[in-house]
């Protein structure tokens, strides 16, 4: 039995994220820009993709704590 890769995909009504896609597996975070850009994040924890996801604001939560704490490579 192959285990399954539980992935959380979520669009937000933000004025520059259009949403985002978390691996739990790899711990990656992929984000799409209202812009068309995108970015992968890695090594991102649980707690902070559940407070970035769960935010009021996604594009406050990300710059604190997503965009400023890890390693991510622009993908488009």
């Amino acid at each position: 039995n192959k285990h399954m890769v539980k992935v959380t995909n979520s669009n937000y009504d933000s004025s520059w994220i259009q949403k985002a896609s978390y691996n739990h597996s790899d711990k990656t975070l992929f984000v799409i820009l209202k812009s068309g850009s995108s970015y992968l994040f890695s090594g991102i924890s649980k707690t902070d993709f559940d407070y970035f996801n769960d935010s009021n604001s996604q594009g406050s939560a990300f710059n604190k704590l997503i965009k400023s704490n890890y390693v991510f490579k622009k993908i488009h």
